[in-house]
């Protein structure tokens, strides 16, 4: 009896956990979503890769 509700409780909590939170900017279509941290982050790591290919083609090492 105590499996049966315990696992009752567990899946009606995740259900009602499962909600996606409100719209931010109230509907507006003028507001940006803002960048990040996370962005930022990818875009050096992208903005390093190409740096480090470039160089790499300059001085003739041959890519694998």
């Amino acid at each position: 009896m105590k499996k049966t509700l315990l696992v009752l409780v567990f899946s009606m909590s995740c259900m009602l956990l499962a909600a996606q939170p409100g719209d931010p900017f109230n509907g507006d279509p003028d507001n940006a979503v803002p960048i990040t941290g996370l962005e930022w982050l990818l875009a050096g790591g992208c903005a390093l890769g190409l740096k480090k290919i470039i160089a790499a083609r300059k001085n003739g090492i041959k890519e694998e």
